[in-house]
């Protein structure tokens, strides 16, 4: 049964913006920016952290789906944290 995710359910990840998350890491051709995967991959450890609280040992939650925008590239910096949204646009499931 899938289980409700509480409103307001929060997860929060970031880190360091290295070579290994740039797009030229990829392909050398193409410019030092933060690569839209390893946004994303940060996103889904966000949404695991948000989960943590409702699951049970041995489970987890995996992503099925995702639409995103990328649409501020980051360079190499200190840190990237994405901006908090105030309210999911729909449902978390």
């Amino acid at each position: 049964m899938v289980k409700q995710v509480p409103i307001g359910a929060k997860g929060a990840a970031e880190e360091r913006v290295q070579y290994e998350h740039t797009l030229t890491a990829h392909n050398h051709q193409l410019p030092p920016v933060y690569s839209t995967p390893d946004m994303i991959r940060l996103m889904e450890t966000a949404g695991f952290y948000a989960l943590t609280a409702i699951l049970r040992t041995r489970e987890i939650s995996v992503g099925t789906s995702i639409n995103v925008e990328h649409r501020l590239p980051s360079a190499l910096t200190p840190w990237f944290a994405p901006p908090p949204r105030s309210k999911p646009s729909r449902p978390l499931l």
